[in-house]
Order: structure tokens, then C-alpha cells, then sequence
């Protein structure tokens, strides 16, 4: 975005000022006053001890976003296309801090509540709420809707520049969604076993996903599970096995893949999720007990419920305990693997 301010000012408004300064204002203005106060207060709106929601998941976002696009892709946007998708990142689970549900719908109390503190203007504001609150949440109340995109205008204008609301969602929203890896665990709350029932499998599966690799249309998932977490139900709602948790994730980011592409207008170019899971010895911590792979690729309909993955070694955890059960350690120390 510097590099348009200085290269190519034609690409934002004549008349706003400093876009870069601006930028730069409203982030540190979030970085102090909102992000760190998230998940505090999602605490005490509704007792939810949520994954980071703070800055460091906002960065988060932001760098998944240029890994999706990639060089050629952000050269495809306008600057000012570039500065409303930055700050609807910032915005886009800002609800959190009035508790977790409908969080996307409190965007619109936040922004109003900052005042004259956001120096943006009404066509601004509408733009960034409206990409902003589409990454997630429901049409018109309707439960079973979640095609917040479809709400959204292809190309709209804003002071003057032409701005695409849709293209820009999906980025934000595919984005999100794989912004979830270990750095978002609360890890010391997790040791005290202190975290709400209802939150524990979310952090679990935080705490075993490692960083994503982007190469090329593939993104790459590194799953550690250490053994004893393997073989014991984490305590929710369904009281799933944390594998359970990793297999519906995965068909989530695949629904989530596939939705938003229909809206990327072939921004978004990824079309496979290899997968490594390993489970690790609870006797050395970081040696593998057992390691396997697949490769993902979204067939059919995209509905979550619906999905099947095909030819799974272990297609749920109660096939995985079983395995681990069953898995020889050698005296040598060495961890048998499968693949």
C-alpha cells in the first residue's frame, strides 16, 4: 500500500489526505485500546475464554491474506481496494469484546462507538462494516444461511474509486479461517485446566496445528498431537475425540475453500489441503509415535454435513485410539510410523 501511495497516487482519493498516515492511525489505535481487550472481554460478556482474538491474530490474518494472493494478486487490487481490506481486518472480530454471539453483528456498536476516534467517512465506514461483518454469522437470521457473501456488490464506488465488496470478503473470510494455528492456544490457562468446557477443544486444536506453509495452489497442515490427548474425549458439547475436532476443521476450510472462490473471481487459486498428522510419545515429547498424511481436495456440494473424505486411514477418532492402542514402541526408542 506504501508503494501505491508513492508510485501510483491515482489509486485513492484525491481528496482524504494521507491514506498511509490514516492507516497507520487507526491500527495503532486498535493494537492499544481494542484487540488486547478481546478476549477479556468476551470473558466477562459471557464467561467464552475464546482463542486469541487479539493482535497478533489480526497479523495473522493479515499475512494469510497476502500468502493467498500472492505478488500477483495484491498487484491486482487498487491501493484503496488494499486499505479497506487492512481495515476490515481490524474490524472483523472487534464484536468479540461484548461476548461471542453474533460478534460480527456488533461491528456496526463499534464503529459507531469510536466516534470521531475513526477518521474515515460514511462511504468508508459502510465499506469496511459490510466486508467486515460478511466473514462469517447468518443471512437475515435465517440459521441455516450462511451465504453472507451474496449480500455483498461485485463493484461499488467510494469516493471515487472503484472498490469490489465481494472479492474483498471472501479474501477476508478465507483468511480467518486459516488463521488458527498454535499461537492462538492459550496455553498457560490450558496447563492449569482452568479453561470452560465449552472452549477446551477449540484451544486443543490451536495448540497441535503448527503454521500453515502456502505453496503454490497447496496449503499445508502439520498437526502434533500428543498421545495422551489422543486417546481421552475433550470435554464439549459432543465430547469428541480431539481427532473429531481436527476432521471437522478440515471440512469446514474446505466448505470455506470452496465458498469463497465463487466470490474471489479467481483471486483465490488454492485447490488442495495436505494434510500430516503425528501423534506424539508421551514418554518423549518430541518423538513421533505415529505420522501419517492425506490430501484433501472438495468434491460434490459444498455442505459441511454432507462432506465425506474418501479412503481415510481413520476417518474418526475412535479409529485412531484404536490404532494408537495397538502401536508398538520399540525398545531402541524408535517410534513406529505409518504413512
Amino acid at each position: 500500500m506504501e508503494k501505491r501511495w508513492d508510485d501510483i497516487n491515482n489509486e485513492f482519493p484525491k481528496n482524504k489526505g494521507n491514506i498511509i498516515d490514516s492507516f497507520y492511525y487507526i491500527e495503532a489505535y486498535m493494537n492499544e485500546h481494542y484487540h488486547p481487550n478481546i478476549n477479556i472481554g468476551a470473558v466477562l460478556s459471557d464467561g467464552n475464554l475464546l482463542t486469541d482474538h487479539g493482535v497478533e491474530h489480526v497479523q495473522m490474518v493479515i499475512k494469510n491474506l497476502y500468502a493467498i494472493l500472492g505478488e500477483r494478486g495484491v498487484k491486482k487490487l487498487n491501493g484503496y481496494e488494499i486499505y479497506i481490506l487492512l481495515l476490515a481486518t481490524h474490524f472483523h472480530d472487534v464484536g468479540n469484546i461484548t461476548g461471542r454471539k453474533d460478534h460480527e453483528k456488533k461491528i456496526d456498536e463499534i464503529i459507531e462507538r469510536l466516534g470521531s476516534s475513526l477518521p474515515l467517512d460514511v462511504p468508508e465506514k459502510i465499506m469496511v462494516s459490510e466486508i467486515a461483518v460478511a466473514h462469517g454469522g447468518y443471512v437475515f437470521e435465517n440459521p441455516v444461511d450462511r451465504d453472507t457473501l451474496r449480500l455483498l456488490k461485485s463493484e461499488n464506488n467510494c469516493n471515487g474509486i472503484t472498490i469490489r465488496p465481494a472479492l474483498l470478503a471472501s479474501l477476508l473470510r478465507l483468511a480467518d479461517e486459516l488463521a488458527d494455528d498454535k499461537t492462538r492456544a492459550n496455553r498457560y490457562f490450558g496447563k492449569q485446566g482452568i479453561i470452560p468446557d465449552g472452549n477446551k477443544i477449540f484451544h486443543e486444536y490451536s495448540s497441535c496445528l503448527d503454521s500453515l506453509v502456502f505453496k503454490g495452489n497447496v496449503i499445508e497442515f502439520d498437526l502434533y498431537i500428543p498421545q495422551d490427548k489422543s486417546k481421552i474425549k475433550i470435554p464439549n458439547e459432543n465430547g469428541d475425540y480431539l481427532y473429531d475436532e481436527v476432521i471437522r476443521r478440515l471440512k469446514k476450510c474446505l466448505v470455506e475453500l470452496e465458498y469463497c472462490k465463487k466470490y474471489s473471481e479467481g483471486f483465490i487459486t488454492i485447490t488442495k489441503l495436505k494434510i500430516t498428522v503425528n501423534i506424539m510419545r508421551s514418554d518423549i515429547k518430541h518423538k513421533k509415535l505415529k505420522s501419517f498424511s492425506f490430501d484433501l481436495h472438495l468434491s460434490g456440494y459444498p455442505q459441511s454435513d454432507q462432506t465425506q473424505f474418501q479412503q481415510l486411514e481413520f476417518p474418526d477418532g475412535n479409529k485412531l485410539c484404536a490404532a494408537i492402542e495397538l502401536e508398538e514402541v520399540p525398545q531402541n526408542g524408535e517410534p513406529v510410523c505409518c504413512s
